[in-house]
């Protein structure tokens, strides 16, 4: 019982996958012949029906159609035969639904198809599929049914079948089903609708288990909706999300209010649904309470990937035509650019039976890689609608769509005339010609032919405007200029208008490397201390492709140096280090100058100079060119190259100078010092030493001197002075100054005047002043 219910829960899920992203038209034709009710005693298609009724949006449209109780291969359409939900009032369809299936009367699926498909062609633009649940193994009419089924199927309708019993009878080998499931039992018949749905919802990767009270689950990026569904053998309480799981816009627990079935045994059976919308990844956890019953749940993820055609649906017939198919975000309509999220990705198309990987690394001529976009080719050679379906695969998800191309019968054949060498960076006339195949009446001429050479795109067009002769004529015209030398892939693609065929050719592009003739530059004569411009001329070199260069120079002047400008740089030539491109559309000259020094010396230029451009040819062959430079000097003067030595000599000398001046001076010695008394026992007076008294020191060129002063001290001022004291080497001399009377006393007692020239002062010898009233002595300190 336990596989049954988690086989439900699975169907039940899978079909809930993605109904908000694309409108669906689900059609289910049930086998109510009276063997029925012995394969589904539970009634569990009834309860499929049911939350098929709760899953799908507002603007699906969900039908189910039983068979009539008498009839035969030539009945019609029997619009009482089918039952259609109304989303608006789902409980009274539900009702509706459990008491219109009744087992009973004998297989007539000739009328029941007819009806489904007359509804189903209502619906062109919605994602379609006719489901027939049967114990027949195969219709009873085919060559009745079938036509009606392989339009259908043309239209993009997907046709399955699931056979009631261990095998799928006639369904497997009919050429109208998609494909077709086996159900030997009931629990094989969910498992079987299971499996059905999963191939028409592109939904392959799921999440089943047991339901206990906790239910763990893994959401997975990029996902838009999300259903989690709890059935079982009884009731079912309401689902929670208790706190703690990761953020959501919207958490619905009891999503449509659930529901419950009586089955054929007497037991009622009963489900729960919790949505999720735009969940962030993670894990996430759920709360259940099943009352005991056997349970089981089952999580479907609806990513908001999807694929897109963005290529043309018209194609033509035995014609390889590239296949682009976008994967977007149906959020908000934009391709997925993510290199994470492509790099999990995988998108495959079905053509006529032949699987065509798509890939988006740009191998498709004009393709971007990584834009979003996978390209592939393919060839289709059935004329009329042929359906190709698209498949896009990663870790958690495969989501399906059906494309419905029109390969016709009438194309453009495109006559390319381009020569086969050419130079890089020449403008090349790129003619293509139209010319019809098939049906011309039906033809509609291409807006414009798209060159892809590599990464570049060059446009021709047929409008009489930028090159092309006439408009209207069927030949389209574009320039292009080739910028890589070598072989070349140039491969056009008709865009707009009937299909055409893409044509492949191949150029050779070649390059030129000469530098012609050397054109002299020409300083003139340089003096010091000035610059001289010349210009490094190349216009008459033929380039044809990119090459790089280097210039040297032999320049070699004492007091000058030679410099070339490339780019906004000034760099030395004769280094070796200067290097430029050689290129068609590049620059073709560039300055160059002399600087000259402060001192330029009397040296003779024996010959020319030279500047040197090396370079290698698209050979591989060594390119040179030696330009002549002519330079004359004008020398310096003596007093231009050496004045510097003579500002060095003056300034040396002023160091002397003033050095000198502090050093020459004569200083008192440092235990110097005046003993001073008003009588002539100078043990009545002071000690004053000279150099403790302010201004004792010596100045720029000038000894040191101190002033006595009538009132017994020494002073640096002269102002009022009787005496002066000035050092000399080892000595100190003394003489009196504003007219004083300064005397000394001999070896004999007598007193002698002292001479207004002065004299030595002797130390130990008593000297007298100020009329008699002042005497002093040098003495040492000490």
């Amino acid at each position: 019982m336990r596989s049954v219910i988690v086989a439900l829960a699975m169907l039940l899920a899978l079909v809930s996958g993605g109904g908000h992203a694309e409108e669906k038209h689900v059609a289910v034709i049930v086998d109510t012949s009276g063997s029925m009710s012995n394969n589904d005693r539970a009634r569990y298609t009834v309860q499929v029906g049911k939350i098929l009724a709760d899953l799908l949006g507002d603007n699906d449209v969900l039908t189910v159609t039983r068979l009539p109780h008498s009839g035969g291969c030539s009945d019609g359409v029997d619009t009482g035969l089918m039952f259609r939900f109304d989303p608006k009032n789902r409980v009274a369809s539900k009702r509706d639904l459990d008491g219109r299936i009744q087992y009973a009367g004998n297989n007539a699926f000739a009328p029941a198809i007819k009806t489904a498909a007359q509804d189903l062609d209502r619906s062109p633009n919605r994602k379609r599929m006719l489901l027939i649940v049967a114990d027949s193994g195969g219709l009873d009419c085919p060559a009745i049914s079938n036509p009606d089924l392989m339009a259908l199927k043309k239209s993009g309708v997907t046709i399955a079948a699931i056979n009631l019993g261990s095998h799928t009878g006639a369904f497997d080998t009919n050429p109208a089903f998609d494909f077709a499931e086996p159900a030997p039992d009931a629990p094989g018949l969910i498992d079987a609708l299971a499996k059905v749905y999963q191939r028409f919802l592109g939904s392959e990767q799921v999440q089943t288990g047991r339901a206990a009270d906790t239910i763990e689950v893994g959401i997975s990026p990029l996902v838009d909706e999300a259903f989690l569904v709890v059935a079982a053998d009884g009731p079912v309480s309401e689902l929670e999300s208790p706190s703690g799981n990761p953020s959501a816009a919207k958490v619905v627990p009891d999503y449509r209010g659930g529901g419950e079935t009586m089955g054929g045994d007497g037991r009622t059976r009963g489900y729960r649904i919790l949505r999720l919308v735009k969940p962030e990844a993670g894990s996430w956890r759920f709360s259940v309470d099943t009352q005991g019953n056997e349970a089981g749940w089952m999580l479907i993820q609806d990513s908001s990937l999807a694929l897109e055609l963005v290529s043309d649906t018209r194609v033509p017939k035995d014609i390889e035509v590239p296949i682009r198919i976008a994967v977007i975000d149906s959020r908000d309509g934009n391709k997925v650019t993510d290199p994470a999220v492509l790099a999990l990705l995988a998108v495959r198309v079905e053509i006529e039976g032949q699987d065509v990987a798509l890939l988006d690394d740009g191998s498709v001529p004009g393709d971007i890689p990584g834009d979003g976009v996978y390209a592939g080719l393919g060839t289709f050679t059935q004329l009329g609608k042929v359906p190709m379906p698209a498949r896009l695969d990663s870790n958690s998800l495969s989501h399906r769509r059906v494309f419905s191309m029109d390969v016709v019968n009438a194309s453009w054949r495109l006559d390319a005339d381009v020569p086969e060498a050419v130079f890089m960076g020449d403008p090349l006339t790129l003619l293509v010609t139209t010319q019809p195949k098939g049906l011309p009446d039906l033809l509609s001429p291409p807006d414009r032919i798209e060159a892809s050479i590599g990464s570049e795109i060059v446009t021709l067009r047929d409008d009489g405007t930028q090159g092309d002769a006439a408009a209207g004529d069927g030949h389209y015209t574009g320039i292009w200029r080739p910028q890589e030398m070598g072989q070349v892939k140039v491969v056009f693609t008709a865009h707009g208008g009937s299909p055409a065929a893409s044509v492949e050719k191949t150029v050779e592009v070649s390059g030129v490397l000469d530098l012609g003739e050397a054109i002299p530059i020409d300083f003139g004569t340089i003096e010091s201390h000035t610059e001289s411009k010349g210009l490094l001329d190349l216009t008459s070199a033929t380039v044809k492709g990119r090459y790089p260069a280097r210039i040297e120079s032999d320049i070699d002047l004492n007091g000058a140096v030679a410099e070339i400008k490339i780019g906004d740089d000034w760099v030395y030539p004769n280094t070796g280090a200067a290097e430029i491109e050689l290129s068609h559309d590049g620059p073709r000259t560039w300055p160059v100058r002399v600087r000259a020094g402060w001192c330029l010396p009397n040296t003779e230029i024996p010959e020319p100079f030279h500047l040197t451009v090396n370079g290698e040819g698209p050979d591989g062959q060594s390119v040179e060119l030696r330009i002549p430079i002519s330079i004359q000097l004008s020398p310096s003067t003596w007093l231009e190259c050496w004045w510097w030595i003579l500002v060095i000599a003056i300034l040396i000398a002023l160091c002397i100078f003033i050095i000198y001046g502090y050093i020459w001076p004569a200083r008192f010695p440092p235990e110097a010092g005046l003993q001073i008394s008003p009588e002539e026992d100078l043990n009545e007076g002071f000690f004053h030493p000279i150099r403790g008294t302010r201004g004792a020191g010596a100045g720029f060129y000038r000894h040191a001197r101190i002033y006595l002063q009538p009132d017994f001290r020494l002073s640096r001022h002269h102002q009022g002075a009787m005496a002066r004291l000035i050092a000399g080497r080892g000595t100190i001399r003394l003489s009196p100054i504003g007219g004083a009377l300064i005397e000394w006393q001999s070896v004999d007692g007598e007193w002698l005047v002292l001479g207004d020239e002065g004299g030595f002062f002797m130390p130990g010898v008593l000297y007298r002043g100020g009329e008699g009233q002042l005497f002093f002595e040098l003495r040492s300190r000490g």
